[in-house]
Formats: structure tokens, C-alpha cells, sequence
């Protein structure tokens, strides 16, 4: 009997297969989460980025509004505003002769920010500078009115053979900070903070914010996720690191209030991006990445980001260099545009309006990450879920805005989106960013330097229609995949 029962259970399961959960995507208009913060659209820019008018247009294209200046500063000096890096002092600024490049002076600097509408962050030069050149940049500043709110003071100092002791650190904030603040009650001073791995032992943020977190109004965090234990390109690492984000932060501020109890200090990623092996870095894989982060900086209402960094042969949105100032390689070819790059276009372009919204994702499916190279840098949960949405309101109600990261590598998901308190026309803008395969890029593949003739463009954003949109529809996104549905009210 049982044996039938067995028989006619599975005859029944094969006439009638069961059917594949329909992953979901819910979004309540009217349920805000937060803003939309331009300030998060930054990049790092350095001494032997380039500055021409290709330049300043690229820039104003993909939307960037904010420039930390100078990128890594700590390897250099600073000595005057104007003066440009390593004028007659002693020490790491020695080395190089960035002088000769247009951004190696402070002043063209400032000029470059205004000519491409960004906003600039400053790296103060606390290694091997003195108090009296901080405050005389932070005097220049203002009275240029220059609008730089956060000044940080070191880079990565804790690779510094002094600083990397908290308490002479904490020293250096104290001295430093109470001196720029004379010169600026405005400004918001920054320290080093690292990331989770550098936190790992207790040993360094801890003792520097109970010594000196009265003088501390952020912290700046540097991460660079993705790497695998061969420090290869895995797909799977890559695109699932944005999700330690909202851990990390709520980490972060456990610890300052458990440090300083009552001080609002603000969380700031003034470095951050992948670290794998090419073609990794240029991949679209990364700007999956990229893309995912901004979402998540914006729900953990990180203060400032700046991706790292803006122009160079492995990090930069855009390959090659100033050639003027000795550093070897090509200035950039004009047409080659890294991934990552264009996802920022796609948030500025498309999302920077309004506020975020609530957007839920359901019966995705999900995946598991390989083993990464270290736990404290890499996301550490076991399953993966292989979307993520994000979507944004503009202040007049009139447009919802939904992007969506299809992380898996292989295939489309079928995805019914439902909208609350929304009605749209059937008509919708689409702008997917994809290519033919995850570790896909533009550049040359041999020295991914800037080469002439470009190479052909392979990753790129394709715009379309849809006419299907409605208070719920269907939608296939493409794998590995950026896709943005822009829909008009009714």
C-alpha cells in the first residue's frame, strides 16, 4: 500500500512539475530611508592625474562631486598653498618632482574643483608637516572659499614608524586639530581609522578616540574588499563584499560611542574599492561592486566616500596618467572608460534625485562566496543573495527610480516588482550596464595602460524602453548585470 501511495505520489509530482519561486521586488514609495547624498560620488585625486579640458568633461559626464586632495597624502609635503609638493623639505616628498604637474599645486587644484563642480575633502599632511602649514592651507581655504568641511589628518598613519603608537597619535590630533579649528571654527577634523583589520586587536582606534575623541568630529575608513586567497579575480567575493558594509559601520559606531558616550562623529570612507588581480580591477564584475556599495553607504548614512582612486594604470576610472611629471605611461586615450566608472554615471545619472525608499527582495536565490584572503575585509555570511535593489523617490513624487544588481554570473532572473503608493506609465527609461562576460573591460588586456588606437569598448550602458510597467510587472535582468528602470508617474 504504501509502495502505491509512493507510485501515484510521484506520477502526480511528474504531470505537474512544480513551478520555480518568481523572485520578488517590493518597493513602498511612501516609506523614506534616506537621502540621496551627492557627497558620496567622490574620487581620490593625485598630483599626476591629468587636468585637461577631456578631462573635466569626463568628470562632469559620470557626475563625480567630491575630490579628496592630495590622494595618499602622507607620502608627500605640503609645505604652502601654491608651492606644490616637497618644496625644499626633507623627507618621503623628496622623491618625487610632482611639481611639474598641473594638480601638484594646491591652487590649481582648488581652480580644477570649481571648473568640474566638485567639492574638495583635504589630507593633511600630519608624517613629516608641521601645525603652522595645516593651519596656513586651512586659512587659504577659507578665504578662498573654497568649501572644504573635512580636513583628515594622516594617511594610513599607521604604517607610520612614530604615529603608529596611539598615543602619539592621539597627540598629533589634539595639537593639530585644536590649531585648524582657531584658524576655522567650521571645519570638522578627521582621524585614521582604518578598517576592520586594522581595528582586529583593540590596539589602535580604541585608545586614540578615549585620548582624544573630543577633538574628533569623523573617522576615515579605508577598505579595499575582493581578494581571494590566490588574490585572483573571483566573482563571487567581488560581488558579495558590499555586504559587510551595514555590519561594519554599526561595528564603528558601537565602538565611538563606547569610546567618547554622547559624540556625534561621522563614519567617512575616504579610500575604498577592490583589490584582485587583473582584470579584476577593471572589471565588470567590479562595478557590480561599485554600484552595491553606493547603495549600501547611503542606508548606513555614511557621511563622505571616495572611491579609490581617480585616474592610474590598476584603480583609476580611467587609465594613464600626467606624463609632465615623470611618472612614465600614456595620458589617457579619450574613449576608455573603466566599469566602475560608468555604475557611478548610473547613480548619478539616474538615482541622485530625492531619497531612497524601502525596496524588499525575496525568493532571489542566493549563492555562497569562496574563501577569501581575510574575513575582516571580505563579507563573511555563508549564503549570498544574488540581487540587490535599490530605488529612489524625486522630491516631487513624480518618478520612482529602481536599480538592480543581478550578481549572478551566468543566467537572467525573472523578477515581479510590485509598487506601493505608485502608479506608473507604461512607458519606462531602462539603462542596463553590462557585457559579455563578469571579468569583461575595456582596456587594453596585455598592459591595461592607455593605448592608442583604444581598444574596442566592450562593457558599456545600453539605453531602452519598456512598455510594460504598471503597479506590478515582470521583468528579466541580465546576468552579471547593473539595470536602472526609470518610471513616471501616471
Amino acid at each position: 500500500m504504501q509502495v502505491r501511495y509512493l507510485l501515484l505520489g510521484l506520477l502526480v509530482a511528474l504531470a505537474f512539475p512544480r513551478q520555480a519561486v518568481t523572485a520578488t521586488i517590493t518597493i513602498d514609495s511612501g516609506k523614506d530611508l534616506a537621502p540621496v547624498n551627492p557627497l558620496l560620488f567622490g574620487t581620490n585625486l593625485h598630483a599626476n592625474d591629468e587636468s585637461g579640458e577631456p578631462i573635466k568633461a569626463f568628470i562632469r559626464d559620470i557626475g563625480l562631486s567630491l575630490c579628496r586632495y592630495p590622494d595618499g597624502g602622507g607620502y608627500y609635503y605640503l609645505h604652502r598653498p601654491g608651492d606644490g609638493w616637497g618644496s625644499g623639505q626633507a623627507g618621503w616628498g623628496a622623491k618625487h618632482n610632482l611639481a611639474a604637474s598641473y594638480l601638484g599645486c594646491f591652487k590649481n587644484v582648488a581652480q580644477f574643483a570649481k571648473e568640474t563642480g566638485c567639492r574638495l575633502t583635504a589630507c593633511v599632511i600630519v608624517e613629516n608637516g608641521s601645525v603652522d602649514a595645516a593651519v596656513a592651507w586651512v586659512k587659504y581655504a577659507r578665504q578662498e572659499k573654497l568649501g572644504i568641511t573635512h580636513w583628515c589628518l594622516g594617511n594610513e598613519v599607521y604604517y607610520d614608524q612614530k604615529l603608529k603608537d596611539p598615543q602619539n597619535y592621539a597627540a598629533c590630533i589634539k595639537r593639530f586639530s585644536r590649531a585648524m579649528k582657531e584658524a576655522d571654527p567650521s571645519i570638522k577634523i578627521g582621524m585614521d581609522f582604518g578598517n576592520a583589520y586594522e581595528n582586529r586587536t583593540h590596539r589602535w582606534a580604541e585608545p586614540i578616540l578615549q585620548a582624544a575623541g573630543d577633538s574628533v568630529d569623523f573617522i576615515d575608513v579605508h577598505w579595499y574588499a575582493g581578494r581571494s586567497n590566490s588574490g585572483a579575480a573571483d566573482w563571487s567575493i567581488i560581488v558579495a563584499s558590499p555586504l559587510r558594509i551595514a555590519d561594519d559601520v554599526r561595528a564603528f559606531r558601537k565602538m565611538i560611542q563606547e569610546c567618547v558616550p554622547g559624540r556625534a562623529i561621522e563614519v567617512c570612507y575616504l579610500e575604498w574599492g577592490i583589490f584582485a588581480k587583473e582584470p579584476g580591477q577593471q572589471s565588470l564584475a567590479n562595478a557590480l561592486f561599485t554600484a552595491d556599495c553606493l547603495g549600501q553607504f547611503h542606508l548606513a548614512d555614511v557621511a563622505i566616500a571616495c572611491n579609490y582612486n581617480f585616474q592610474e594604470k590598476i584603480f583609476g576610472l580611467i587609465p594613464g596618467w600626467c606624463v609632465a611629471e615623470g611618472w612614465g605611461g600614456n595620458p589617457w586615450n579619450g574613449v576608455t572608460i573603466r566599469p566602475k566608472a560608468m555604475a557611478i554615471k548610473l547613480w548619478t545619472k539616474y538615482m541622485a534625485r530625492g531619497g531612497l525608499v524601502e525596496t524588499r527582495v525575496a525568493d532571489c536565490g542566493t549563492f555562497r562566496q569562496s574563501a577569501s584572503w581575510h574575513d575582516l575585509l571580505n563579507y563573511t555570511g555563508r549564503e549570498v543573495p544574488t540581487l540587490s535593489a535599490y530605488c529612489t523617490r524625486d522630491e516631487g513624487r513624480k518618478r520612482l527610480t529602481l536599480m538592480v544588481i543581478n550578481k549572478k554570473p551566468d543566467s537572467p532572473v525573472e523578477v515581479e516588482v510590485a509598487l506601493e503608493g505608485f502608479s506608473p506609465l507604461a512607458t519606462a527609461k531602462v539603462a542596463t550596464l553590462g557585457g559579455p562576460h563578469y571579468l569583461s573591460h575595456n582596456d587594453d588586456g596585455s598592459t591595461f595602460q592607455s593605448v592608442k588606437p583604444a581598444p574596442p569598448v566592450t562593457v558599456r550602458i545600453a539605453e531602452s524602453a519598456f512598455e510594460a510597467a504598471g503597479p506590478r510587472f515582470r521583468y528579466k535582468f541580465p546576468e552579471h548585470s547593473i539595470t536602472v528602470i526609470e518610471l513616471q508617474a501616471e
